[in-house]
């Protein structure tokens, strides 16, 4: 005020070039693969573990598969590119495809899917919708053939299930279905999986199903199943909600072995906890890592409407439920033992760290806290050389030992003592203190790992067409990712 009062007038507004120089953000080049530069050179990156995953995809010839399903592309950005950018994304667990903006300027990423910069958000995102929707089914026949010619035997017993992924949009479209983690019904994308359980890796996926088809889910994969392999499969285990009576009618009479459940009603709850005490018998069930190995079982012939023949039904009680479960099958000889465990490494999978110590088991080491120090966890390090460093309880017994040691034996660390002193992991252990150990369900939890790790929490779009892909796409990055590994 004081200024314009005494005459001066505003300042003019300096131009770009005449600011001061500062920090900003970079503008990352245009995505195209005739700029890629392959000159011999290093560089750091955050996704070099990508690059182990790209001689299986030489193997199968990766883009030969893409350009023969008739996937859109440009001379910028191929399809075959579009298609590793997508996979390359998932591989790397970002949970969304909007989330490459924080890689862009990464050139590993841009590398690995050959070209110059990684796409942009934009581009990632409306992908999926100029997809046609024939390339679905061409893409899970080539794939299928191209994995099966490059020597992996596929298993011959298989877990099936559906999973819903939420969807928060106002799409009327979309039906409302059962999500288990809320435990309740809403508006989602139906998904229907297949596990080779033998392989442990899905093998069938179709994320295009209503309600009225969601029966029938099983039976189209058995179709797709005997065209692609050229035999039906041999067994088929999943819950009691898949499919219906008729079904189960239709697989047996394809000689198709089959285990699932039966909903518990009250009234035949209660038939079974009439049954005399000597029609119950106990059995033993393998694994040491069992909590309840030895439960009750009550054997007997059922007839279910719709199903001409007569099924095999098991009551299972001391399971740890208040419930019997109620196991149903065909296989009429097989022993009770086998079909429960069967049917649990649906559900159960041991949580032994034997499974995660593989190929780089010199050059890993495991680091973990007191809650996971367990013989379990040394034995097999010690067998195969890998170090280790975990933390221990402080219990009374193991403080005794601690103050007992000699004096000499304590070296000052960081203003600490230390002292170092050999155990032998048969004698010295963690006390479970009648802790349950953990399990995980084998199905249950790779289909949330594959919904948490590949961004299905929440479906992108409210479209079908451009799910349908973002499912194709997330489901062959956690296959490559699988086989791998």
């Amino acid at each position: 005020m004081l200024l314009k009062e005494e005459g001066f007038t505003r300042l003019p507004r300096r131009g770009d070039e005449e600011h001061p120089a500062r920090p900003g953000p970079r503008k990352a080049e245009p995505a195209d693969p005739r700029r890629l530069d392959l000159s011999p050179r290093g560089l750091r990156t955050h996704f070099g573990g990508l690059f182990l995953f790209l001689p299986a995809l030489v193997r199968i010839d990766f883009d030969r598969i893409i350009g023969g399903c008739d996937f859109p592309g440009s001379a910028m950005v191929p399809a075959s590119c579009a298609m590793r950018s997508l996979s390359v994304l998932k591989l790397f667990g970002r949970r969304r495809h909007s989330h490459v903006m924080s890689y862009v300027m990464d050139e590993g990423s841009a590398l690995a899917a050959g070209l110059n910069v990684i796409p942009k958000r934009s581009f990632l995102s409306e992908y999926s919708c100029r997809v046609d929707p024939a390339c679905y089914p061409k893409l899970m026949r080539s794939w299928f053939d191209a994995v099966s010619e490059v020597g992996i035997d596929w298993g011959v017993s298989f877990n099936l299930d559906f999973h819903t992924m939420p969807f928060h949009g106002e799409q009327a479209l979309v039906e409302k279905h059962y999500v288990s983690k809320r435990s309740r019904r809403q508006k989602g994308i139906l998904a229907f999986l297949v596990e080779d359980a033998d392989r442990r890796v899905f093998c069938y996926g179709n994320a295009d199903l209503r309600k009225d088809e969601q029966a029938d889910a099983i039976l189209r994969f058995v179709e797709f199943w005997k065209n692609r392999i050229g035999k039906l499969p041999e067994e088929l285990v999943f819950d009691s909600k898949l499919t219906t009576c008729a079904n189960l009618d239709r697989l047996n009479k394809m000689n198709i072995r089959f285990i699932t459940l039966r909903r518990r009603s009250a009234k035949l709850v209660d038939r079974i906890h009439q049954a005399p005490l000597s029609a119950w018998r106990r059995i033993e069930l393998e694994g040491l890592t069992r909590t309840y190995r030895t439960p009750r079982i009550l054997d007997t012939r059922v007839s279910l409407a719709g199903y001409d023949a007569s099924l095999r039904r098991i009551a299972i009680i001391d399971l740890g439920h208040e419930d019997p479960t109620l196991l149903v099958t065909n296989q009429l000889h097989r022993s009770p033992a086998k079909l429960i465990t069967r049917y649990a490494q649906r559900m159960i999978i041991d949580n032994s760290i034997v499974d995660g110590i593989e190929d780089f088991q010199r050059a890993f080491e495991q680091m973990q806290d007191s809650a996971s120090y367990d013989k379990a966890i040394v034995e097999p390090c010690e067998e195969r050389g890998v170090e280790f460093y975990t933390s221990a309880d402080q219990t009374q017994r193991l403080m005794r030992e601690v103050l007992a040691v000699d004096e000499h034996s304590w070296k000052p660390f960081r203003g600490r003592k230390l002292a170092g002193e050999k155990r032998s992991s048969g004698k010295k252990r963690k006390k479970r203190r009648n802790r349950k150990k953990k399990v995980r369900g084998n199905q249950e939890n790779l289909i949330k790992d594959f919904k948490h790790g590949l961004g299905l929490s929440h479906v992108p779009t409210g479209f079908f067409l451009a799910n349908q892909i973002y499912f194709k796409i997330a489901a062959l990055a956690w296959n490559i990712k699988t086989w791998m590994l």
